[in-house]
């Protein structure tokens, strides 16, 4: 299970709904840990943001609903790798995040999220 914020903010629009919706389905589902890599990239402003991208993958079955076997990738901050990459390959880890949101909707639809951090466990 995802950890919850402190804070419900109250939507505004129809979109801010949806994406209150999705966060708050996204903290009660099963996601399996399937990769982090750690990024560095040039913000518009000249600044450069790093941290760690995750990749995860929603648990099949009835219980994860339309969401089943959906891969995210969330930014994390200032974060760091926490499962060597030959561990990953060998066994099966959830993850959680800490704060997640969605950070940005593109044009195609594509759905960015954001963490504050994550923790994995060894399933």
């Amino acid at each position: 299970m995802n950890s919850k914020s402190n804070t419900n903010p109250k939507p505004k629009t129809v979109m801010d709904a949806m994406k209150i919706n999705t966060i708050e389905t996204f903290r009660n589902l099963v996601l399996f840990l399937l990769s982090q890599e750690t990024f560095s990239q040039k913000r518009e402003d000249g600044s450069v943001e790093e941290g760690v991208r995750v990749i995860a993958e929603v648990a099949k079955g009835k219980a994860s609903g339309p969401f089943a076997r959906m891969r995210v990738s969330v930014k994390v901050l200032d974060g760091t790798i926490k499962v060597e990459e030959d561990l990953l390959e060998n066994s099966d880890y959830t993850v959680m995040f800490k704060n997640l949101s969605i950070s940005y909707i593109d044009g195609k639809g594509n759905v960015y999220f954001k963490a504050d951090d994550y923790e994995v466990e060894e399933d």
